[in-house]
């Protein structure tokens, strides 16, 4: 008979770790809004440690309309990627549809980074970055009513890549670029389009998602993130680059001086 379990609980029982009492990082609340004010809310999610369900409404047994497509899952995951660093926050079509009803409108994410809360603000439309702003604060309405821009959104980032990826070795990938949280996130969130169908494709050209790498280096990304790839690996995959890249110099030499 096969096994029905994934992990045999009973013989290797799981135990936090004593000096951890949450998450490295942590969505605490998001709440979005029609105007840069905190009395304006469309929506004000908030979140608990561990599993959190997106719930909705059930299906009438006969007639009416289908529930559970269309009602925003997608939105809210891609407005929770769009705190952490995307530059998008949904397709061209979806951020144009939205900016045509709520011209104004803000997102607004609640976030513990290494124990500290952090309140980050980033308004729901084509902008510069520098329109987004944070702070270190557990009081959302506060940061948003008083503007104080304590922070810039870049060093909220920032922030994030060092508490996720601090106990990493720096990793570059094959074409010489550093990996960074960005390709991080998108390994944690894939986009819905690519499905399961892969397990190292993660975004897709339709979701309007960035850039994004190749599955080679993505298979990279997760080895390296999974603490697969150990500091001397990662040494010797750098020099096999330097002679490929050298091979490739001195065969175009020789080709020019032949």
């Amino acid at each position: 008979m096969p096994k029905t379990t994934l992990f045999q609980f009973e013989r290797e029982p799981m135990t936090p770790a004593a000096d951890r009492c949450e998450p490295t990082l942590w969505l605490k609340r998001l709440v979005i809004l029609s105007a840069l004010d905190s009395t304006s809310v469309i929506r004000n999610i908030e979140f608990r440690r561990g599993l959190n369900i997106i719930q909705t409404h059930h299906m009438q047994t006969q007639g009416g309309p289908v529930a559970g497509h269309s009602v925003g899952k997608t939105l809210m995951m891609r407005l929770i990627r769009y705190t952490l660093g995307e530059n998008q926050f949904g397709t061209e079509e979806t951020q144009n549809n939205i900016a045509s009803v709520l011209k104004t409108a803000w997102v607004v994410g609640h976030w513990s980074i290494a124990g500290a809360d952090w309140i980050v603000v980033r308004p729901m439309k084509e902008a510069d970055t520098q329109e987004s702003f944070a702070a270190n604060s557990d009081n959302w309405q506060q940061v948003v009513d008083s503007q104080v821009k304590e922070h810039s959104y870049r060093q909220f980032v920032q922030t994030v890549s060092d508490a996720v990826l601090s106990n990493l070795p720096k990793f570059n990938l094959p074409r010489g670029r550093e990996a960074k949280w960005l390709d991080v996130l998108a390994w944690l969130s894939r986009d819905y389009q690519c499905g399961y169908r892969k397990a190292n494709e993660w975004r897709h050209e339709d979701a309007n998602s960035g850039s994004s790498l190749n599955r080679e280096d993505n298979s990279l990304i997760m080895q390296w993130v999974m603490g697969l790839m150990n500091p001397d690996e990662i040494k010797q995959r750098v020099n096999h680059r330097n002679l490929l890249n050298s091979c490739a110099d001195h065969k175009q030499t020789h080709d020019r001086e032949q």
